[in-house]
């Protein structure tokens, strides 16, 4: 499994979801997309109450301090600030 998400507004994102199946252990049959939900719902579930009771933060502390490792991130904050999510 395999997911993604990309801002799309300051309160919105949009999640990008993969899974694959090795047809060697699955052969030719459908996947159980209701049991694959099941087993999903019993991964996610002990997450949702800590999601839901996060609130945003500044995006933009200019008391952080970073080096070389953090580029990604600065590069996803220099972006975001691009599109318009100023902190």
């Amino acid at each position: 499994m395999f997911s993604a998400s990309a801002p799309i507004s300051a309160t919105a994102l949009r999640l990008y979801w993969m899974s694959a199946f090795d047809p060697a252990v699955h052969g030719d049959s459908p996947v159980d997309g209701v049991g694959l939900q099941a087993v999903e719902d019993l991964i996610w579930a002990p997450d949702q109450k800590i999601v839901e009771s996060q609130r945003p933060t500044l995006v933009f502390a200019a008391t952080e301090v970073h080096r070389a490792f953090d580029a990604l991130g600065v590069a996803y904050r220099k972006a975001l600030r691009e599109l318009g999510f100023a902190g």
